[in-house]
């Protein structure tokens, strides 16, 4: 319980430190978004999240960028239930960044952020190494 605290806060610093500004829905509302996800679970940790991706979602807005909607879903313990983001990542660098997110909270409410964060690296065993290796080709 105490490691999904810690996780939950660093998501929390991660969105302040990279200057997400929360929106209201309307204009960016369908930003990256398709109209039913089907969700693909590909990886999970050992405070009990677990990660889909939406693989109809993928694109490459340029030749070496990968888009994707992911969701992180957290087990009931935890102050938030899931979080939507839609990501980017750059294949030739190995880097990601936030796009949009979207966080429900345990009470169902939702918060939605739609400034993209800077890029930051991917390590071998993090959730986006999946991406490298199988769609950055």
């Amino acid at each position: 319980m105490r490691k999904i605290q810690i996780f939950i806060g660093m998501v929390c610093l991660v969105l302040s430190l990279f200057g997400f500004t929360r929106e209201g829905r309307g204009q960016n509302e369908n930003v990256g978004k398709s109209t039913e996800a089907k969700w693909e679970k590909y990886d999970w940790d050992m405070n009990g999240v677990e990660y889909f991706y939406d693989k109809e979602s993928i694109s490459y807005p340029s030749a070496t960028t990968l888009q994707v909607r992911r969701q992180r879903v957290f087990p009931s313990g935890a102050s938030y239930r899931n979080i939507v983001t839609v990501d980017q990542i750059d294949c030739d660098k190995g880097k990601y960044r936030y796009i949009s997110i979207e966080v429900t909270n345990k009470d169902g409410s939702t918060e939605e952020f739609l400034k993209a964060s800077q890029w930051a690296y991917i390590s071998v065993g993090m959730p986006e190494d999946y991406f490298l290796r199988e769609y950055c080709k």
